[in-house]
This record gives structure tokens, sequence and C-alpha cells, in this order.
């Protein structure tokens, strides 16, 4: 029987961050220019009434790496606001009404 897995949820890391409680004065040029040094982003999206914002990397190693930077090197801190990160679903960026500013890999049945 495992211990203590039952208060922490391990997520399984995608291509997609999901950034939460996030200013929301942030454009996407503020926040494209904030995530690009991790490695190209494929596609952002930010949904202001929500206060998050979904940013969808071309690998899965440059989100890692981003959510890594975010989490323990700056304390959550993304500008003045304090965030929480967490992997999304690719798939929530291609449902989504709002434009896409690159092309995804996603297929559709």
């Amino acid at each position: 029987m495992p211990s203590n897995t039952s208060s922490v949820t391990q997520q399984v890391p995608t291509r997609s961050l999901w950034i939460g409680n996030i200013d929301p004065s942030f454009t996407n040029s503020d926040l494209m220019q904030f995530f690009s040094p991790f490695g190209p982003v494929e596609s952002l999206k930010v949904l202001p009434d929500k206060e998050c914002a979904f940013i969808n990397f071309t690998r899965v190693e440059d989100a890692m790496r981003a959510k890594e930077e975010i989490s323990e090197r700056r304390g959550g801190r993304i500008g003045n606001a304090t965030v929480r990160v967490g992997y999304g679903k690719a798939e929530l960026m291609v449902n989504s009404d709002a434009p896409v500013l690159h092309p995804t890999r996603a297929l559709c049945k």
C-alpha cells in the first residue's frame, strides 16, 4: 500500500502549460516574450475573465523546463503575479474558439 500518494497528484508532462492566477493586464505579446526563451511556442491562449492562460510548446521538454523555472526558481512569479502552473491538455487548444497563433500538430477525425 503506497504511503501519502492520495494527498499528492502526479501530473503527466504535456506540451501544454496551464498558468492560473495570471495578471489580467498581460497580453499575448507579454506572455510570448516571457515563454519563448524556453523554446518554440506553437500557440498561446489567454482567458482574461478566468485569469489563466494556455501555452502550447512544440516540445514537451520545453514545457517541462518552463514549468520548473517558474515553480522552483522564480517562486511561482510571472511579473507581479504569483501564479499556479500545471500541465494542460493540448486538445483544449484545438477545440478553442480563440485564434491559434500557429498551426498545431493535432489531427481531428
